[in-house]
């Protein structure tokens, strides 16, 4: 098996537990290409250089579901107010009858 195909493998286990195969592009055979830093100062007695592989697996999307999830049960069991945007907010304390005792 390729390094390729075990990451796809294990890119689609990942997503499937989590629902989001939609989101979740495979890696696919590119060429990488090396950047050399040339700006240093020390460039001609030792170069740096940087590998790019141009893959763009969207990681971002796993961890905010991973996230979310997690938010949601500890929302429910401290039975806390977390409210996810302003206008949220600003319904609540609109609804509140007594908005003096409101601790703030």
């Amino acid at each position: 098996m390729s390094v390729q195909t075990g990451t796809n493998k294990e890119q689609n286990d990942i997503a499937s537990k989590l629902d989001i195969q939609d989101s979740i592009s495979h890696m696919e055979e590119r060429e990488a290409f090396i950047t050399i830093k040339d700006h240093k100062n020390n460039f001609l007695t030792k170069y740096h250089a940087d590998l790019s592989t141009l893959l763009r697996v969207k990681w971002g999307r796993v961890s905010k579901v991973i996230l979310d999830r997690m938010i949601e049960i500890l929302r429910a069991a401290t039975k806390v107010n977390q409210w996810r945007n302003t206008s949220s907010m600003i319904d609540w304390f609109s609804s509140l009858k007594d908005k003096q005792s409101v601790p703030l």
